[in-house]
């Protein structure tokens, strides 16, 4: 059976992704500098991350949150 417009699908992370889970604290380099940062949403091939406040650098033109591929995504 065909599926119609508004037809909702669950999200599932590729193979890269399976080893991140949301809510998991993960390191990325950004702009040559290491980041913690945390996983908000996991996405088909990247996730959209939380970046903390507690660093010297300013990420306010991202709001605090960007989509970073599961590839740049290092675990802690």
């Amino acid at each position: 059976m065909a599926k119609g417009w508004g037809t909702f699908y669950a999200t599932v992370p590729s193979d890269i992704g399976q080893q991140f889970s949301t809510g998991e604290e993960v390191w990325i380099t950004y702009n040559k500098n290491s980041e913690k940062v945390t996983i908000v949403r996991m996405l088909v091939n990247s996730a959209i991350v939380h970046f903390d406040n507690t660093s010297e650098i300013n990420y306010d033109h991202i709001n605090n949150r960007t989509v970073i591929s599961y590839s740049k995504l290092h675990k802690v």
